[in-house]
C-alpha cells in the first residue's frame, strides 16, 4: 500500500512545470523492472519472490517484488521501485516542500533523501522512488528498511540510463 502511496504521490507531483525532460518523450522509457534482479531482490528480502510485476500510472513507471510468503495474513515483504521523468527545478521543489520531514542521503544517485518510509533518488532527469517493506514484527524494523533501501538503491541507481 505504501508502494502504490508513492507511486501516486509522484505521478501527481512529478508534472514539469516548465519544458519536458528529453526522456519524457520516450516511449520505452526505462524499465523499472531492469534495475534489480530477481536474486538481489531475494537476498535483499532474505527469502524467495515472485516474478517482478511492472504497472504503471500516470506517466510513472513502476516495479513490486513481492515476497512467496505472506506476513499476518495480509501481506508479502517487498520492493517497489518507481520511476518517473523530472526536471531539476520539479524535483528542488519538492525538497522544498518537505523540506522538514526528510532526510538528505549522500552518495546515492545526484541527491537523494528519506521521506517517510521511502527512498527518493535524482538521477539523469529521473525521480526514483524506492519503498521496501520488510521485518515488519521486529523492533529493528526501520533500521531494517532503511538499510535495505539503500542497498536497493545501491544496485539499481547505476543500472539507470
Amino acid at each position: 500500500m505504501q508502494g502504490l502511496i508513492a507511486t501516486f504521490r509522484y505521478a501527481l507531483f512529478s508534472v514539469p512545470l516548465f519544458t519536458l525532460p528529453a526522456c519524457w518523450g520516450q516511449t520505452n522509457l526505462l524499465d523499472p523492472c531492469k534495475l534489480l534482479t530477481k536474486a538481489e531482490a531475494e537476498a535483499i528480502l532474505g527469502e524467495p519472490v515472485r516474478d517482478p510485476q511492472p504497472g504503471g500510472i500516470g506517466g510513472v513507471k513502476f516495479c513490486d517484488y513481492r515476497t512467496v510468503k505472506i506476513y499476518g495474513g495480509i501481506s508479502p515483504y517487498s520492493i517497489h521501485i518507481a520511476i518517473v521523468p523530472e526536471q531539476q527545478q520539479t524535483w528542488e521543489a519538492g525538497k522544498k516542500l518537505h523540506a522538514k520531514e526528510m532526510r538528505p542521503v549522500t552518495g546515492i544517485g545526484e541527491d537523494a533523501y528519506f521521506l517517510l518510509d521511502d527512498l527518493d533518488v535524482f538521477v539523469k532527469q529521473r525521480s526514483v522512488a524506492i519503498n521496501v517493506l520488510k521485518d515488519i514484527d521486529k523492533p529493528d524494523h526501520a533500521k531494517a528498511v532503511e538499510s535495505a533501501e539503500r542497498t536497493v538503491a545501491q544496485k539499481a541507481i547505476p543500472r539507470v540510463q
